[in-house]
């Protein structure tokens, strides 16, 4: 995801949306992770992550979404998503903490 970040910050755009993968049972994904179970991102790996992200992306660009909602009824992984208000008090506390700021390390990479 960071290299992906990385890429789409080079590129002519105005906004960008970012959300963890959302594991369902009515998805093929859903089955082939219950068969052949893969590693799932925690909250805390991912709200470093999206920290890192923010730091590289450019002050300029519109910043859409970053979680998203998988539907609960059909959500196998990751169950922390589930309380959205949580995760956004828990990202918006480490930003604050560890001072990240969208663009902060965009010439460093």
């Amino acid at each position: 995801m960071l290299e992906s970040a990385k890429y789409v910050s080079k590129l002519p755009l105005q906004g960008i949306k970012l959300h963890m993968l959302h594991v369902l049972d009515n998805a093929p994904l859903g089955k082939y992770y219950l068969e052949n179970l893969f590693p799932i991102l925690s909250e805390e790996e991912y709200i470093t992550l999206i920290g890192e992200i923010l730091c590289i992306l450019p002050p300029d660009l519109v910043i859409h979404r970053l979680t998203g909602d998988g539907p609960a009824a059909h959500l196998i992984e990751p169950l922390w998503t589930k309380n959205k208000k949580k995760v956004l008090n828990d990202l918006n506390r480490y930003l604050k903490e560890a001072d990240i700021y969208q663009g902060k390390s965009l010439n460093t990479y």
